[in-house]
């Protein structure tokens, strides 16, 4: 058995400098052969560490067809065994700085449906994924009208993002799937809408939206957001204006 697993990247993995995320970029990562890829997801976890909305998986994201972009990025060895696999679970997780009782997060997994995975590596993905999750934050879903994007039993509830020639480059995939969050709201029945998200921009000392644009992960709502801060906080956006041409850029593919 040799699997080929990458991780999906929907915000600061991809470029925060902070902590373990270089580190494991660098030693976990095939970072040159990234690649876009079309996923569920916008912004709707308030962040009390950069006080700005961060990126959620949504699977209403495609009842309403409106899909954001994230990257995929390959991991540098093949997995041959489940040890191998929870060795890949555990550094993305110190990445996302859970720890082993997860609570506002949790790591899934995702396999592509032709993918002949050893029933028995599933089996402890399974176990391995119950004792960590037992007090995970989301499987109830983020709004009454959408279902979670994670099993009980670990596995992702998404789509498998790539097709054509690249469907059958990677046999499974991780993803973080977080608990949506509004400000005021710890147990939301909504998502945030583009002006509460415009609001905080400007004071996130992270630039969390402005890095997220730079290096390729969008949203939707994107083009509405900054529309918003160009009219309220004139000054701020004209700090980076590249990020109007490459919003119109991807609204044009």
């Amino acid at each position: 058995m040799a699997l080929q697993g990458g991780v999906i990247i929907i915000g600061s993995l991809l470029w925060d400098e902070n902590n373990e995320r270089p580190r494991w970029r660098t030693q976990r990562l095939n970072e040159t052969a990234a690649r876009p890829v079309a996923v569920p997801i916008r912004y709707g976890r308030f962040s009390d560490h950069r006080r700005a909305y961060t990126m959620v998986f949504s699977r209403l994201c495609y009842r309403h067809k409106q899909l954001g972009q994230g990257v995929i990025v390959p991991f540098s060895r093949p997995i041959e065994s489940f040890n191998d696999l929870q060795q890949e679970v555990d550094s993305l997780g110190r990445a996302e700085r859970l720890d082993s009782n997860w609570q506002w997060g949790a790591v899934g997994l995702l396999t592509r449906a032709s993918c002949k995975c050893p029933a028995n590596l599933l089996q402890q993905w399974t176990q391995y994924f119950r004792a960590r999750s037992a007090h995970y934050e989301a499987f109830a879903g983020h709004t009454r009208s959408e279902q979670p994007t994670i099993s009980r039993d670990g596995f992702l509830n998404l789509r498998w993002p790539l097709s054509g020639k690249d469907a059958d480059r990677f046999d499974f995939l991780l993803a973080t799937p977080t608990k949506a969050r509004i400000e005021i709201q710890p147990r939301p029945r909504r998502y945030p809408n583009s002006t509460e998200i415009a609001t905080f921009l400007p004071a996130d000392k992270t630039n969390y939206f402005i890095n997220n644009v730079l290096c390729g992960i969008r949203t939707q709502q994107d083009a509405a957001i900054w529309k918003i801060v160009a009219r309220v906080q004139p000054r701020f956006a004209a700090k980076w204006p590249q990020i109007a041409s490459l919003i119109c850029e991807k609204d044009a593919i």
